[in-house]
Protein backbone atom coordinates (compact mmCIF):
# COMPACT_ATOMS: atom_id res chain seq x y z
CA UNK A 1 0.00 0.00 0.00
CA UNK A 2 1.41 3.47 -0.59
CA UNK A 3 -0.22 7.02 0.30
CA UNK A 4 -1.83 7.09 -3.04
CA UNK A 5 -3.97 4.00 -3.07
CA UNK A 6 -5.81 5.05 0.55
CA UNK A 7 -7.47 8.65 0.57
CA UNK A 8 -7.18 8.69 4.34
CA UNK A 9 -3.73 9.49 3.92
CA UNK A 10 -3.10 12.98 4.54
CA UNK A 11 -1.00 16.05 3.54
CA UNK A 12 0.78 17.79 6.81
CA UNK A 13 2.46 21.31 6.38
CA UNK A 14 5.38 21.59 8.92
CA UNK A 15 6.43 24.38 10.74
CA UNK A 16 7.95 23.42 14.00
CA UNK A 17 11.00 20.93 14.10
CA UNK A 18 10.93 17.86 15.28
CA UNK A 19 7.77 16.37 13.51
CA UNK A 20 7.03 13.16 13.92
CA UNK A 21 5.26 11.32 11.02
CA UNK A 22 1.83 10.05 12.00
CA UNK A 23 0.08 6.59 10.47
CA UNK A 24 -1.94 8.64 8.39
CA UNK A 25 0.73 11.07 6.78
CA UNK A 26 1.51 10.22 3.30
CA UNK A 27 2.71 13.88 1.95
CA UNK A 28 4.87 16.23 4.55
CA UNK A 29 5.87 19.51 3.30
CA UNK A 30 8.45 21.36 5.52
CA UNK A 31 8.62 25.09 5.72
CA UNK A 32 10.80 25.95 7.71
CA UNK A 33 13.44 28.35 7.39
CA UNK A 34 16.78 26.98 9.45
CA UNK A 35 17.24 23.29 9.99
CA UNK A 36 14.39 20.92 10.98
CA UNK A 37 13.71 17.08 11.49
CA UNK A 38 11.19 15.04 10.15
CA UNK A 39 11.11 11.55 12.48
CA UNK A 40 9.51 8.61 10.21
CA UNK A 41 7.67 5.75 12.49
CA UNK A 42 9.81 2.48 12.54
CA UNK A 43 9.68 0.07 9.40
CA UNK A 44 8.01 -2.86 10.37
CA UNK A 45 6.25 -6.03 8.70
CA UNK A 46 2.95 -3.27 9.74
CA UNK A 47 3.85 -0.83 7.00
CA UNK A 48 5.92 -3.12 4.62
CA UNK A 49 5.36 -1.11 1.35
CA UNK A 50 4.10 2.05 2.83
CA UNK A 51 5.63 5.36 1.35
CA UNK A 52 6.20 9.12 2.67
CA UNK A 53 7.15 11.79 0.62
CA UNK A 54 9.23 14.69 2.42
CA UNK A 55 9.52 17.51 1.04
CA UNK A 56 11.25 21.25 1.77
CA UNK A 57 9.08 24.39 0.26
CA UNK A 58 11.58 26.92 2.58
CA UNK A 59 13.64 29.23 1.10
CA UNK A 60 16.92 29.55 1.52
CA UNK A 61 19.40 26.39 2.28
CA UNK A 62 17.92 25.08 5.74
CA UNK A 63 18.42 21.45 5.35
CA UNK A 64 16.25 19.00 6.44
CA UNK A 65 17.15 15.51 8.42
CA UNK A 66 14.73 12.47 8.29
CA UNK A 67 15.37 10.11 10.41
CA UNK A 68 14.10 7.10 12.65
CA UNK A 69 15.10 5.40 15.83
CA UNK A 70 16.09 1.66 14.75
CA UNK A 71 15.52 1.02 11.39
CA UNK A 72 18.14 2.44 8.32
CA UNK A 73 17.43 4.70 5.78
CA UNK A 74 19.25 3.63 2.76
CA UNK A 75 21.67 2.19 4.81
CA UNK A 76 22.56 4.81 7.31
CA UNK A 77 21.68 4.95 10.41
CA UNK A 78 18.28 5.52 11.19
CA UNK A 79 19.68 8.17 14.46
CA UNK A 80 21.96 9.75 11.43
CA UNK A 81 19.30 10.58 9.00
CA UNK A 82 19.71 11.28 5.24
CA UNK A 83 19.34 15.14 4.02
CA UNK A 84 16.30 16.17 1.93
CA UNK A 85 17.94 18.97 0.38
CA UNK A 86 21.61 20.85 0.91
CA UNK A 87 21.09 23.97 -0.84
CA UNK A 88 17.93 24.17 -3.45
CA UNK A 89 14.75 24.61 -2.20
CA UNK A 90 12.04 22.40 -3.14
CA UNK A 91 14.07 18.66 -2.40
CA UNK A 92 11.95 16.11 -1.88
CA UNK A 93 12.53 12.74 -1.18
CA UNK A 94 10.71 9.54 -1.31
CA UNK A 95 10.73 6.78 1.37
CA UNK A 96 9.36 3.16 1.31
CA UNK A 97 9.09 0.28 3.87
CA UNK A 98 10.89 -2.96 3.26
CA UNK A 99 9.23 -3.98 6.72
CA UNK A 100 12.31 -3.75 8.59
CA UNK A 101 14.48 -0.45 6.77
CA UNK A 102 13.27 2.56 4.42
CA UNK A 103 14.78 2.60 0.96
CA UNK A 104 14.72 6.12 -0.79
CA UNK A 105 12.91 5.40 -4.36
CA UNK A 106 12.73 8.63 -5.64
CA UNK A 107 14.76 12.02 -5.19
CA UNK A 108 13.88 14.96 -6.71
Amino acid sequence: MSGLDDYAFTTTTVTTTPYTVTASDYMVIVNINGASVVNLPQATANNLGRVYVVKQVASGAAAVTVKTTTSTIDGTAGATGVLVKAANANGAQHYLSDGTNYQIICVQ
